[in-house]
């Protein structure tokens, strides 16, 4: 076969065996020096979920961390308030000493609003009473965000950043480069 006489000509051409071999190489490098996130695929896929229905994302209003008591010793819980053009929401947030696991405390704007705990691929829901009160336990220690679904129809739904939960201590934060988008 003669060589194609330019770069269009050539970029009309099928893939042959070096192509293969010069994007396999491509991949390889990428791969070792620039690989993607590990939680890309799911945050693609939360992302187009959002886009899709128009949520409104809660601004980070305060955080703090306090002590609360148990029947042991004091436990060391973060408390963190969101806020929105609608709801608002604070959540403590407990690590059990045994097993590691969460125990996340919330108050929201209004009884009846059903609230989810996002963490990659589960959701835990909970629907606050009369009183704003909602309760999850045993949630794993990995990064979540909350979802909160207003009662009212006409209202958007709200999601927060994402939180992140140190795995050795340490205070709680939210990473101010994941947005819903």
């Amino acid at each position: 076969m003669t060589p194609p006489e330019s770069i269009a000509e050539l970029a009309t051409q099928p893939l042959d065996d070096v192509d293969e071999q010069v994007l396999g190489m491509l991949r390889e490098m990428f791969d070792q020096y620039d690989p993607p996130p590990a939680d890309l695929a799911e945050s693609v896929g939360i992302a187009l979920t959002l886009s899709a229905m128009d949520a409104e994302l809660a601004e980070l209003q305060q955080q703090s961390t306090l002590a609360v008591r148990s029947s042991a010793e004091p436990l060391a819980t973060d408390s963190i308030t969101f806020t929105s053009s609608s709801l608002n929401l604070m959540v403590q947030i407990t690590v059990d000493e045994d097993d590691g696991s969460l125990r996340i405390d919330g108050w929201v704007t209004g009884g009846g609003v059903r609230i989810d705990v996002l963490q990659g691929s589960s959701t835990s829901s909970a629907t606050s009473d009369a009183h704003g009160r909602l309760t999850w336990e045993r949630l794993p220690r990995r990064p979540l965000r909350f979802l909160m679904h207003p009662v009212l129809a006409n209202e958007r739904v709200v999601i927060t950043p994402v939180i992140d939960i140190p795995s050795t201590g340490g205070q709680l934060s939210s990473d101010p480069s994941i947005d819903d988008s």
